[in-house]
């Protein structure tokens, strides 16, 4: 018998008195005459499915906001960069203590390049899951002598151990948000 000729019996249901049975049809019937194999199909099916489900599930309350996470202590920066004079360089120090859903403490900036350390107050601190914001004020004199009282606002989210800031500023002439990471000394 040549090839095409099977192949054609085959599409065909019976040849003869017998029936004919598709590739995927013989693995069923053997797999429902042998409840070994069926029980563990199963299972593995089982098996694979939660796993799928406990990572999807995992990785989903990742994102879940955390309740009033603890951030008591001491965070530091990494190295920033003044927007308004490229070469001054410092790194901000933050040593906070959560009080309920307020946040106090205080921030000091401390010069990589110009040796100044100046320490100010948080003010306006709160924290709400891993989210969190303060305040303080600082003066700025210009060159004919003028003393600018600002605002620098600082937004948080806490993450995998580290806070995420965003700086911005209601300075009159205007300031670029930053964006930096703070990490427990």
């Amino acid at each position: 018998m040549t090839r095409a000729f099977a192949l054609l019996l085959l599409n065909q249901r019976k040849i003869g008195k017998y029936e004919v049975m598709k590739k995927h049809e013989v693995w069923l019937s053997r797999i429902k005459n042998n409840a070994v194999t069926a029980a563990l199909i199963a299972l593995g099916t089982i098996i694979i499915a939660l796993s799928t489900f406990t990572d999807a599930a995992k990785n989903l309350f990742e994102f879940l906001p955390e309740k009033n996470v603890n951030v008591t202590g001491t965070w530091e920066t990494e190295i920033l960069t003044n927007p308004f004079a490229e070469r001054n360089q410092f790194r901000l120090y933050f040593d906070v203590e959560v009080r309920g859903d307020i946040l106090v403490g205080t921030i000091r900036e401390v010069s990589t390049t110009s040796h100044y350390d100046i320490k100010m107050g948080i003010l306006g601190g709160q924290i709400q899951d891993n989210n969190l914001s303060f305040y303080n004020l600082r003066q700025s004199v210009s060159g004919d002598g003028e003393t600018t009282t600002f605002k620098n606002l600082y937004y948080g989210t806490v993450h995998n151990g580290e806070i995420q800031f965003i700086l911005q500023s209601d300075r009159p002439w205007g300031f670029p948000p930053q964006k930096f990471v703070a990490r427990q000394k």
